[in-house]
């Protein structure tokens, strides 16, 4: 299993609106000693990174992102996520 359908937004409700962040795209740029560049697309397509920023959770909402966290194996699965800026 590589993906979980449960939205992470069900699991620990509210918590996750008004976060920052969005796509995000991992290329890596080798450059030779002739000065030119060789680039490579290590993601076929984007994927996304958000941050909570600095806010106070209630310790059942801690709870429940860790009990996720723990669920999803950090970052072993994928899983879904609403896009509140959609």
């Amino acid at each position: 299993m590589s993906f979980i359908e449960s939205r992470i937004n069900d699991i620990v409700g509210e918590i996750l609106y008004d976060t920052a962040g969005g796509a995000a795209y991992q290329t890596a740029i080798a450059v030779n000693a002739g000065g030119y560049e060789s680039r490579n697309i290590d993601w076929a397509q984007a994927r996304g990174r958000f941050e909570l920023g600095e806010r106070v959770l209630k310790r059942s909402e801690l709870d429940g992102l860790l009990q996720f966290f723990h669920a999803v194996r950090g970052r072993a699965y994928g899983f879904r996520l609403k896009d509140w800026s959609d």
